[in-house]
């Protein structure tokens, strides 16, 4: 008998549009876009026992949102969260950090964009779990 495991190593940084899946948004070139109200995207198996804080980098032609990390589902408990405000254009991009209300060990992480009634919310190229 044999078997096979696989494994699929993440960096610290990962880009947006790496994600495992997601909803009311676009893979628009090197990042997410297109953005609505109640958008989602998310990614599997992050490994957070050692992260402390998590920065993105995030552009906003538009109205902005509230952009939260949650964990294991869309409406999991909250990790972290920003407030993005218009950045001046759609690539204006700037580096927001928040702290990270890490559980300790590997999850699926939501992150999820709120604007009730707004579209093209903002553009999200990269999120980074820091030690």
């Amino acid at each position: 008998m044999t078997a096979v495991t696989r494994v699929r190593l993440r960096q610290r940084t990962i880009e947006a549009e790496h994600c495992d899946g997601f909803s009311k948004l676009k893979i628009l070139g090197n990042k997410l876009g297109a953005i609505e109200h109640e958008g989602v995207a998310w990614f599997k198996n992050i490994s957070l026992p050692h992260a402390s804080s998590v920065t993105v980098r995030v552009a906003s032609g538009g109205p902005g949102c509230l952009m939260e990390f949650r964990q294991g589902a869309e409406t999991g408990p909250v990790l972290a969260s920003f407030q993005v405000a218009p950045t001046g254009g759609y690539n204006e991009f700037v580096e927001m950090t928040s702290p990270l209300k890490a559980s300790g060990e590997r999850t699926n992480v939501f992150i999820t964009f709120s604007n009730p009634g707004q579209g093209g919310l903002m553009d999200l190229d990269w999120v980074r779990f820091n030690r």
